[in-house]
Formats: structure tokens, C-alpha cells, sequence
């Protein structure tokens, strides 16, 4: 969590999600908030990460990738194939214009994956 935010205790924790529970219909590309999908290795079935965007639809019909992957599974390919299946929904089934991330030092997913480049978005429109 150190480049999330600081540690909070539990009880603001549960009135923070239940303020966005109540407060949320059913989500929209839309609505400026963060579409957060728990990733579930299919062969051991473990939660591994937390992956999704935050919608910028207006004005910029742009979407901010982001994810947050246990330490236990780093390296082996699930950021890569998870933000690849993001950004294909985000293009594809929502027809964003822009994916944009912010990459911490230490993470090498931009560089290897295909929305390094935004040609490659533009391409898939």
C-alpha cells in the first residue's frame, strides 16, 4: 500500500466502502469512478490482484489503467495478461480513445506490454 495511500483502520475502511456502495448504481463507463475487478488465478483459484481503470469519459474519453498485484505472484506474467484483457475491454467494449497509466519505479509492465505505444490504441479504433 505504500504508494496507494496511507494505512487506514478498519472502521474508516468499512464507512468509506459503504458511502461508495450506497452512493453507486450500476457502474458506468461514464461515471468518473474506478471499475476494480479481482483477479482469480483460474487453475489454484487465488485472488491475485486487483486490476481495473478509472473512467475519464468526459471530456477526454480516456481510462487509467491500474492494478495491485500480491508480491507472491509478481513476475509471473499475470500483469501482463490481465492489463492486456483490461485495455481490450476498455477499447473494444467501451470505445475509450486514450488508456493512460502511471508506472512506479521497479515496474516493467509498460515496456513490454502493448499500450506502451499509443499507436497501438489508435490502431485498435
Amino acid at each position: 500500500m505504500r504508494w496507494v495511500s496511507d494505512a487506514m483502520d478498519e472502521p474508516v475502511i468499512r464507512e468509506k466502502f459503504m458511502q461508495r456502495y450506497e452512493d453507486t448504481d450500476a457502474w458506468q463507463k461514464e461515471s468518473p469512478c474506478w471499475l476494480t475487478l479481482v483477479v482469480v488465478d483460474k487453475h489454484i483459484g487465488n485472488e491475485v490482484e486487483l486490476h481495473g481503470f478509472y473512467s475519464q469519459w468526459h471530456p477526454y474519453q480516456q481510462a487509467e489503467v491500474g492494478f495491485m498485484l500480491l508480491p507472491e505472484y509478481q513476475g509471473k506474467g499475470y500483469a501482463k495478461a490481465t492489463t492486456q484483457a483490461v485495455i481490450d475491454f476498455i477499447v473494444k467494449e467501451c470505445c475509450f480513445h486514450k488508456v493512460v497509466a502511471t508506472v512506479c519505479e521497479g515496474i516493467y509492465i509498460a515496456e513490454t506490454s502493448w499500450f506502451y505505444s499509443r499507436r497501438h490504441v489508435k490502431r485498435q479504433l
